[in-house]
């Protein structure tokens, strides 16, 4: 019989059954859209045939999402916009569809969800039990960012991730250490000029070489008008 030993590391990246569920559902939604569009495409010039869609079965996680969206009145008047188009002045869309003023060319509707992309856009009511579902692995802010960026959207998703990883007592504990590195002290001279500290700088035209004793602090200062040579600074 053989063990492995665990470590934080693998603690913190492993996904729970229900967190890789939840993504595999979101992936195959999209993949699924994808292939259908490419289809269509490469039809448009051939004569029209009735088409069936593969057979499948239900993704739960979709149609709750499906559910919760026809009942969200922000969410409707999304598609709405998408589907009749948008006004020709962001003034003029309601305060619910404005936030998605900037990504509207990149918007659209399929099967009841709206569509960024490859990304779901998420209805208000389901986003915090997404949310939880993709922090259950208790992976981090980076790794919870990036799978949210490979499958859902909503406006500042990215700041709801942040606010809720950093609330998390597990992901906190789970963060590495970080030690602070120890300072390196020389030890204290017991005589005047028994070491010194020595600097060689610029200034306009000038050039100078400070030495100070380290015990007492008493400079010493040289000075040229010229880039001094190193026997010249030896010789100081």
């Amino acid at each position: 019989m053989q063990f492995r030993t665990l470590y934080p590391a693998h603690l913190c990246t492993t996904p729970v059954p229900d967190d890789e569920a939840a993504n595999t559902d979101v992936h195959s939604f999209a993949q699924r859209i994808i292939v259908r569009q490419v289809n269509i495409m490469q039809r448009e010039d051939e004569e029209p045939e009735p088409i069936e869609d593969p057979p499948h079965l239900p993704d739960p996680l979709l149609d709750d999402l499906r559910a919760v969206a026809s009942t969200d009145t922000d969410y409707s008047a999304l598609i709405t916009a998408i589907s009749e188009g948008f006004t020709t002045k962001r003034e003029r869309t309601a305060q619910c569809v404005r936030q998605y003023w900037n990504i509207r060319m990149e918007l659209s509707v399929e099967d009841g969800l709206v569509l960024f992309g490859r990304r779901i856009v998420i209805p208000k009511p389901a986003r915090r039990d997404l949310l939880r579902k993709f922090h259950a692995a208790h992976q981090g802010i980076v790794r919870m960012k990036r799978r949210a960026r490979q499958t859902v959207f909503w406006p500042g998703i990215s700041n709801d991730i942040t606010m809720l990883v950093e609330s998390c007592d597990s992901c906190q504990q789970r963060l590495p250490a970080q030690q602070q590195e120890p300072v390196m002290r020389d030890p204290l001279p017991s005589r005047v000029f028994e070491d010194v500290s020595v600097d060689l700088f610029q200034s306009g035209p000038l050039h100078f070489l400070v030495y100070a004793d380290r015990l007492s602090g008493w400079p010493i200062v040289h000075q040229w008008h010229h880039d001094p040579s190193a026997r010249e600074v030896t010789q100081a």
